[in-house]
């Protein structure tokens, strides 16, 4: 029965494209491969089916939506992320007063933290992935990091993708 081949198909591929999406805190990649692969098993399906023209055509659609929105993509405002780690003295380690601190100061939103204490230091190290609202407040975010935290021993900023 070739409804049910082409179910098993679409459903097994599904699990594949499933497996494309990765997902980083409120933060979504991979969606456009999901759904490509998916694409690209419905295809095959239809051109084993025998339906050459719609196969071409769809190809065609799929090819311009993809290729056009990459090339809007570049008008597009686009938010840049940076991961932003910190050594501060134990007194100073306040998570969500530095989250909130970095915010007033920057207008970048702390959207993962984590911390990493040990005894034997006095000092513990923080790790952050900041969201800036554009890919251009790396270095505003750079020069206002000492004054939001002026007990910072070390800190390294990078620009994330």
């Amino acid at each position: 029965d070739r409804g049910r081949i082409a179910a098993g198909v679409i459903t097994g591929v599904g699990f594949l494209g499933g497996g494309a999406i990765l997902h980083f805190g409120r933060e979504q990649r991979g969606l456009t491969t999901a759904a490509m692969i998916w694409f690209v098993a419905a295809l095959g399906v239809a051109i084993g089916a025998g339906f050459l023209l719609i196969s071409v055509l769809a190809t065609i659609i799929a090819m311009a939506v993809v290729v056009g929105f990459q090339s809007l993509e570049r008008f597009m405002p686009s938010r840049g992320y940076f991961l932003l780690t910190v050594r501060l003295p134990h007194t100073d380690a306040d998570l969500s007063a530095i989250g909130k601190r970095i915010y007033e100061a920057t207008h970048c939103r702390v959207i993962a933290a984590r911390m990493k204490y040990t005894s034997s230091e006095a000092e513990t190290t923080l790790v952050f992935r900041v969201e800036a609202p554009t890919t251009e407040a790396f270095s505003i975010l750079a020069q206002q990091i000492h004054a939001v935290m002026p007990s910072a021993s070390r800190f390294t900023l990078e620009l994330q993708n």
